[in-house]
């Protein structure tokens, strides 16, 4: 007996197949490159920076840098910073799908903290530093990270405290993590990520966040300041 083909049962599954083939691929590479996955902006954005220069004057340079995404496919996407006035990039920020980072260009050196989406390099002048945005704000506690590091042939530990807090957009025009009246989002409650030391105390990057950004709004080191003004 030859059996029969039910075609709208074979559709049916093929469709659900599909639609659960996309959640998969969705929850391993978010979107490709989404407006609302941190770090990947679907248009090309501005920051200014102010970079503080330790000299017998103390005294500070600003610099425009635009940023846009250079190459998306399947498996990564880069970031390529440039200078306001060049066409050539300082540098490319590289995501793969399994949230390895990496940095080419301007300051190229080992980072001072490397993880699974997270990315600091200490003493760049450029604003390239990574974290883990959604898995700070996401978590509710202080996270915790502790690094091997190696200097003069000797060994030794670091350990880093990520935490997010909320910040009122009125909070952060007063105290002028923010520029501009509208800081390219609708959200009343931004989020201030901070990254310290626990060690020493001290401040190793902090970054203004809108839950829905694709980028922050403000970001400092001890070495820089700089603010989203695109």
């Amino acid at each position: 007996m030859v059996g029969t083909f039910n075609w709208g049962q074979i559709l049916k599954t093929l469709y659900l197949f599909i639609i659960i083939c996309g959640l998969v691929v969705g929850s391993v590479w978010p979107c490709s490159v989404s407006a609302h996955r941190p770090y990947a902006p679907e248009l090309p954005i501005a920051v200014k920076t102010e970079l503080i220069v330790t000299d017998t004057h103390h005294h500070t340079q600003f610099f425009r840098t635009m940023i846009r995404v250079t190459q998306k496919t399947e498996t990564n996407f880069k970031i390529g910073f440039f200078p306001s006035d060049q066409d050539d990039a300082a540098g490319m920020l590289d995501f793969d799908f399994l949230g390895t980072i990496s940095w080419s260009g301007v300051g190229q050196t080992a980072p001072t903290f490397h993880a699974k989406n997270l990315f600091i390099v200490s003493g760049v002048t450029l604003p390239i530093d990574v974290l883990p945005v959604q898995m700070i704000i996401n978590a509710g506690t202080p996270l915790e990270y502790e690094f091997t590091q190696i200097a003069g042939g000797r060994k030794f530990f670091r350990r880093i405290q990520m935490t997010a807090s909320p910040v009122s957009r009125d909070e952060a025009r007063q105290v002028g993590w923010i520029l501009c009246d509208d800081c390219f989002c609708d959200a009343v409650e931004l989020q201030m990520i901070v990254v310290t030391d626990l060690q020493t105390g001290d401040l190793i990057v902090k970054q203004l966040w809108a839950a829905d950004g694709c980028w922050w709004l403000y970001e400092q080191t001890p070495l820089r300041r700089s603010w989203r003004v695109q």
